[in-house]
């Protein structure tokens, strides 16, 4: 189970509030370059992955289940 702030964290993702969905996404935006940039061995293609996965975790924002770690969730999304 995740802590309180990440617990927080997916409350305040389901909502359609795209700014705390943002900032959420913020707090994790290092490790998703680093994961996919060790993929793809390329910035710019590990940034546009990065922000190919964002998009498609907002249409996904309602799969996250309450008591579930955020940043564990969005690395998958």
């Amino acid at each position: 189970m995740g802590s309180q702030a990440e617990m927080k964290k997916v409350v305040l993702t389901k909502t359609d509030d795209e700014t705390d969905f943002y900032q959420a996404i913020m707090e994790h935006k290092e490790t998703l370059i680093h994961i996919a940039y060790s993929y793809l061995r390329n910035r710019y293609d590990a940034l546009e992955a990065v922000q190919e996965m964002t998009c498609r975790a907002w249409v996904k924002r309602s799969t996250l289940k309450e008591g579930k770690a955020f940043k564990a969730w969005i690395i998958r999304a």
